[in-house]
Parts: C-alpha cells; sequence; structure tokens
C-alpha cells in the first residue's frame, strides 16, 4: 500500500444532519410519514399533520412524546429520550395526542403545535418519538417487541444565522487505493445550515489533475460533521501534491491548502528461494 505524509499549509470549516427509522415486528407493521419535518416557525405554528398507517395483521397502541436529537461526527443520528429531554422539549412542541390506537388496516393523523418563546431566534431540533406496542402480541413467555420510530424536527425561528467553518483536514488512505481527503466542519451558529463544497487536486507542476465534491450535508449549531472526497490516484503517480479544499455552501470560506505526498508503490519480491 502507498504511504503518503501530510501537513496543513492554511486552516478552516465543517457540517452535519439527521434521520431515523425503526423496524417493527411482523405483528405490528406501522408505516409513518414524513420522516422529517423541515419549517421556519414562529408561536403556535402547527406542523405538517403526520401520518400514521397500521399495515399489520393487528391492532396496536402508539405511544407519542417527544425528545431531542442531533447528530455525530459522521452525521448519524444521537437521540435523546431521557426525562429531562422529554420534558424540556414538549415546552417547544405540544402533541394533540400522547397515545392513539390503531386497528388493521387503519391511519390516523398526529398533529401538534409549536411554542417559541418571546425573542427567540435560531434553531429547535426536538424529535417526534412513536412506540409502537402489539395489542394482541403473540410472543411467548410474556416477552412483547416494542418498535419506535422517529421523526427528525428542524425548525428555526427569527433571524438565525449558521457559521460554518473549517476545523480540521486531512489527507488519509482509504479503502481500494483511495485516497480521502477529510474535512472537519463546526457550525458556530444557531441555526442548521447546509454545507458542502469541492476539491481539487493539484501536482508539482501546479496542474489540477483531478476536481471532487465534499457532498453536502447538514452541520446542527454546536456541532461537528465531517466530510470526505475520494480521489483514485494514477498508478503512476509520485511526489508531492496539495488538495485544495473549497467550502462553497452555505457561504464561501477561502480555500483551504493541504500538501500530501504519493510514495512510490513498493516492489514486491521475487518467489525464489527456498523459503522458511
Amino acid at each position: 500500500m502507498r504511504s503518503l505524509t501530510t501537513r496543513c499549509l492554511a486552516g478552516l470549516v465543517f457540517l452535519g444532519v439527521v434521520a431515523v427509522t425503526a423496524a417493527a415486528p411482523a405483528a405490528a407493521q406501522v408505516v409513518v410519514r414524513p420522516a422529517r419535518i423541515e419549517a421556519h416557525v414562529q408561536d403556535g405554528t402547527r406542523l405538517p399533520p403526520i401520518e400514521v398507517s397500521n399495515r399489520g395483521d393487528g391492532p396496536v397502541r402508539i405511544l407519542a412524546y417527544t425528545g431531542f436529537g442531533g447528530h455525530d461526527l459522521r452525521g448519524m443520528p444521537v437521540y435523546r429520550d431521557d426525562p429531562a429531554a422529554r420534558a424540556e422539549s414538549a415546552r417547544y412542541v405540544r402533541l394533540d395526542a400522547a397515545e392513539v390506537r390503531l386497528a388493521p388496516g387503519e391511519t390516523t393523523f398526529l398533529q401538534a403545535t409549536v411554542h417559541v418563546p418571546e425573542g427567540y431566534r435560531g434553531g429547535l431540533y426536538p424529535v417526534l418519538f412513536l412506540e409502537v406496542v402489539p395489542l394482541d402480541p403473540q410472543d411467548v413467555a410474556g416477552v412483547q417487541t416494542v418498535a419506535r420510530v422517529a421523526v427528525i424536527m428542524l425548525l428555526s425561528a427569527g433571524a438565525g444565522e449558521a457559521r460554518v467553518y473549517v476545523e480540521d483536514a486531512a489527507v488519509r488512505p482509504g479503502s481500494g487505493g483511495l485516497l480521502e481527503v477529510a474535512v472537519r466542519l463546526r457550525n458556530g451558529g444557531d441555526v442548521h445550515a447546509l454545507a458542502g463544497g469541492t476539491v481539487t487536486i493539484v501536482d508539482a507542476s501546479g496542474e489540477a489533475v483531478a476536481r471532487v465534491p465534499l457532498a453536502a450535508a447538514t452541520v446542527l449549531p454546536g456541532a461537528a460533521r465531517e466530510l470526505v472526497a475520494h480521489w483514485q490516484p494514477p498508478r503512476a503517480a509520485v511526489g508531492p501534491y496539495v488538495a485544495m479544499v473549497q467550502v462553497e455552501e452555505p457561504v464561501p470560506i477561502p480555500p483551504l491548502e493541504i500538501a500530501f505526498t504519493l510514495d512510490p508503490a513498493p516492489a514486491l519480491a521475487g518467489a525464489g528461494g527456498a523459503g522458511w
């Protein structure tokens, strides 16, 4: 495998977001949509209705409550549904009903109202959790399977502002001979942002030899997210290179340059000799 050396010549930032589903047992197949709600809200805003359908063979009881959501560095959802999170989130999102029962083939709609404190500006990131409990479980030994679905909410109020910057960047070996240009972005603002950009690979002569995307992703306020671009260098590519990172969303950021060196692939020894 090739080796590479990196050094950061200039510094800058990053992004992220979330979504979730849960698999239900065969006797309680419940479909929930939408899986995500994004809206600019004010006090008293009614959120779009959430459709809940029982596609299973038996009746179910659905418990609804709220918590908070976030994401990790890779963008995977992180949820809080502890008692404190449930109580705090219920101040912002008030459900019309905390429990519904559905017969097979039946559909209902859950609705909620947003409460925004006076003078509040920025993002709100509650999550609606739905626990699906079969009413006629066939599990043995009294064991009952409970499925849970999460509906993510990206809400913003007032004139919030996202401030995305590059926190760290590196060139590293990837799988299958690929090189990864990893850019860690952080959002220092008070509302979520969709961040993305491009990476241009420049050789020692200053010629651009590749241009690869940094796929856009959502970054929540106060959170960091890693965006990764992949480049397959030609077999003959050796020597110094520069990865020029340009974050273009939500607003252009001064480019970041990362110098790295591609070393020749090691030669393989011949198969002759007596061996060990």
